[in-house]
């Protein structure tokens, strides 16, 4: 979905070149919430959703991780390994601690233009 944290899954399928068929959906324009098209896909209708061997994976963090242990082991350290434990609070952080001030920067930067749809959204 556009203006989302799911770009992260799509740098991870091109860094690993691994083959996929991208779903684009676009924000709603009166709001900032999702299309009644992805509402209406299972289980949360939230993006990212990656459909792998018929099994349906979602939350950007997830899918990550899901895809470096089957696809692209070469982005993780061993598991046993000293780098393991930086990997592990690393890849995490994106989706906790580092994501509030994230987010502040984002919808900052994002809804201080005026013509933004979202900001009307937001005042109210």
């Amino acid at each position: 979905m556009n203006e989302s944290r799911s770009i992260c899954v799509l740098w991870l399928l091109e860094a690993a070149h691994i083959p996929y068929e991208l779903i684009i959906y676009q924000r709603n324009q009166d709001n900032p919430l999702a299309p009644d098209t992805l509402k209406a896909t299972p289980p949360l209708g939230k993006s990212p959703e990656l459909e792998d061997n018929g099994e349906i994976i979602v939350e950007s963090g997830a899918i990550v991780e899901y895809w470096i242990k089957r696809y692209a082991s070469q982005f993780a350290p061993a598991e046993h390994s000293e780098d393991n434990i930086a990997y592990l609070q690393w890849i995490r952080c994106a989706e906790s601690a580092a994501m509030t001030p994230m987010l502040f920067i984002l919808f900052n930067g994002t809804l201080s233009q005026p013509c933004h749809p979202s900001r009307a959204y937001f005042s109210s």
